[in-house]
Order: structure tokens, then C-alpha cells, then sequence
């Protein structure tokens, strides 16, 4: 892995970055121009799953279905 990915692959990275469709668009980019999904995650620090839901998204959403949907309700108004 080491080889392949360079040292940087075994570091553990930040489990709470949020990703812009952009970056998650590039590296769609690189599983469906033929390069291995373990690969293309290892090197970004993510999970094989987490990767494979990206592609799914894009494969049936496009570009769309990479865009970061808001978590949670809506806020309560202050109402007077």
C-alpha cells in the first residue's frame, strides 16, 4: 500500500471533513476511469463504502447526488 500510495496512506485522517461535491467529483472521476475503489480511498483517506455510496449517488443523480444535502430540521421561528 505503502508503494502505491505513499506513506501519507497509513496515517488515519480526519474523520469529520466535509467534503465539497467537487472533491468527491474527482474522485468518482478516478474509480470510473478504470482505477481501483480501495485504491482511490486509501489515498484520500476514506472507507471503500463510503466511496462506493458516492459512486452509486453519481451513477444515478449525476453531479446532484454529490451535493451535500442539509442534516436536521428546520429551525424554529421566534415568534412574538
Amino acid at each position: 500500500m505503502v508503494e502505491s500510495c505513499g506513506s501519507q496512506a497509513l496515517k488515519h485522517s480526519d474523520q469529520s471533513k466535509e467534503w465539497t461535491p467537487e472533491e468527491k467529483l474527482k474522485l468518482v472521476s478516478l474509480v470510473l476511469a478504470g482505477k481501483s475503489i480501495s485504491i482511490v480511498a486509501v489515498s484520500a483517506g476514506i472507507s471503500n463504502g463510503l466511496l462506493c455510496q458516492w459512486v452509486q449517488k453519481y451513477k444515478t443523480m449525476g453531479y446532484n447526488g454529490l451535493v451535500n444535502k442539509k442534516r436536521g430540521g428546520s429551525p424554529v421561528e421566534n415568534v412574538l
